[in-house]
């Protein structure tokens, strides 16, 4: 990597390998990882503002689940001594850091996945953490009248419109992945992509170590780290050792829960747009 100080942003939606890539990109020499800094904070101001008692009893249910799991000891006991940071002070102190730094060259990469494979393995990672927590079949349809709403979850219009936003004050600072790319074909994709952030590429920035000790140097919301190792909703990013690619076909819509279907139509406009635009293998 080149002596000057540079910032970068990947942004992305759940499902994307976005914790992958970050898992990747923190094994490389020189580069200080921030894990999701906006995504978690979000996440903790939507738990924070939901009332409990105007849920369903279900729901009440699965908040119970999740808490207990996320909550507990155990939870936070891998991450003790680590140099993730406490929720309170995360978003601040990484909005000032970037905000003082107008010197510093920054790059934006976005993260996009066809929004009927984003949303199935959204569905297929929520069934895997419900069975893990011990609260069963979940049903997506709760979320459409909760704080916790789709948008809110899955959060692919946002990209598309920062993604605007940036291009139009300097396109020459973004760049679009498409996961499906990057998994299938990292060894085409990550050279491209290390130049266009400025970082030396080695062909051995292509497998990375299993284990998931590099999570404790990972900057962070400490209880949400902690949540999300103990609720395994990223298990496979976080204890893989490369991009795992695949031949599935795209799932199709009748096999998605129907509260998703209509949910999906109001993405692809905005994917689509992306997506010709991407980096191609």
């Amino acid at each position: 990597m080149s002596n000057q100080a540079r910032r970068i942003f990947i942004w992305s939606y759940p499902r994307t390998a976005a914790a992958a890539l970050g898992k990747c990109l923190s094994n490389v020499d020189g580069v200080l990882y921030w894990h999701d800094p906006y995504g978690n904070c979000l996440n903790q101001e939507m738990l924070e503002s939901i009332d409990v008692a105007t849920l369903s009893p279900r729901l009440q249910e699965y908040h119970a689940k999740v808490m207990e799991v996320a909550d507990s000891p155990e939870a936070h006991a891998f991450f003790e001594g680590s140099k993730s940071l406490s929720v309170d002070n995360f978003t601040n102190r990484a909005l000032r850091k970037c905000r003082v730094q107008h010197e510093v060259a920054t790059r934006h990469v976005f993260l996009i996945r066809h929004p009927l494979r984003a949303v199935d393995s959204f569905c297929k990672a929520t069934q895997r953490m419900c069975q893990w927590i011990g609260y069963g079949e979940f049903d997506f349809e709760l979320l459409t009248d909760t704080p916790a709403s789709l948008d809110k979850y899955m959060r692919q219009e946002y990209c598309n419109t920062l993604w605007k936003h940036i291009r139009n004050q300097n396109n020459d600072e973004t760049m679009i992945v498409d996961s499906e790319d990057l998994v299938n074909h990292p060894d085409k994709i990550l050279p491209g992509l290390f130049k266009f952030l400025g970082l030396s590429y080695k062909e051995s920035y292509l497998e990375w170590p299993a284990d998931e000790e590099i999570l404790k140097s990972w900057k962070s919301s400490l209880p949400s780290m902690a949540a999300s190792k103990a609720l395994k909703f990223h298990d496979r990013a976080y204890k893989s050792s490369r991009f795992v690619g695949h031949d599935n076909p795209l799932p199709q819509k009748d096999e998605l829960p129907k509260a998703m279907v209509d949910y999906i139509d109001t993405l692809m406009e905005g994917y689509e747009e992306m997506y010709a635009c991407r980096v191609q293998p």
